[in-house]
């Protein structure tokens, strides 16, 4: 988010915007794993996946969306919070840990997969009310790049739980290639916004479903609800670890 200091929160992370550090500040945040929670399933949970994969000469992350694809919405009653790390903006609690509640026989290692992906958009539609709550004006669509933006599934869950179009552009298109065009318009070796428009064309729009959303919305709130009510269950086992978080 950009803007001119209109909103400011301690609940998010906001900084001078390089391009015009002086009149703009740049607002963000989100989970503190989001990519690096996916990976760790891939590593410790997908190993079936990641060999035939390597195998096959496919994505193992491909082989894993078409799991999850068969899904529905919600995980059949998974919900995960997913603070693998603690978790920064909006809570700030190095103390919060990740959780997988309502697991039963029934559940496999697809559901948990897409309970994964749910919790980072859970995450991303929390920090996206923090902002609005403080009066950022954000635009409608979310744009998203890199790993995000390869998968199928997973923006199509962030448009549904955010009922906010997704943007995803086709192709290699990771956060560094943003940073360098970013950095390129502050120094004056890129002329205008328009440019980089120009530079990155095709994408492919997620839009929300808005049954989907609204069973999202119900999950949500239990999301919501779940971290306040073990907070301090979290707290309890990181200090009989001896941890500070």
């Amino acid at each position: 988010m950009v803007h001119r200091g209109e909103g400011l929160s301690p609940k998010l992370v906001s900084m001078p915007h390089v391009v015009n550090p002086g009149e703009e500040i740049y607002t963000w945040g989100g989970s503190a794993t989001s990519g690096a929670l996916i990976r760790w399933f891939r590593d410790n949970l997908g190993r079936p996946e990641a060999e035939a994969g390597e195998k096959i000469g496919v994505d193992p992350y491909r082989i894993l969306d078409l799991e999850a694809e068969e899904i529905p919405p919600g995980s059949e009653g998974l919900l995960v919070l997913p603070y693998f790390m603690g978790e920064r903006a909006p809570l700030w609690d190095p103390k919060a840990r990740g959780t997988i509640l309502g697991l039963t026989l029934y559940h496999t290692r697809a559901h948990i997969y897409r309970a994964f992906m749910e919790a980072a958009a859970y995450s991303l539609r929390h920090s996206i009310e923090v902002g609005e709550a403080c009066g950022l004006k954000l635009r409608e669509e979310v744009r998203v790049v890199g790993g995000v933006a390869k998968s199928q599934i997973w923006p199509q869950i962030l448009a549904d739980v955010a009922g906010r179009p997704i943007p995803a552009p086709l192709g290699n298109v990771e956060a560094p290639l943003a940073d360098a065009l970013i950095a390129g318009l502050a120094v004056g070796l890129i002329s205008d916004h328009k440019a980089i428009s120009d530079w990155i064309r095709e994408v492919h729009v997620f839009k929300p479903c808005k049954d989907t959303h609204e069973h999202y919305t119900a999950l949500y709130g239990l999301y919501r609800r779940l971290y306040e009510e073990i907070r301090d269950v979290m707290h309890a086992l990181v200090e009989l670890q001896g941890g500070e978080g």
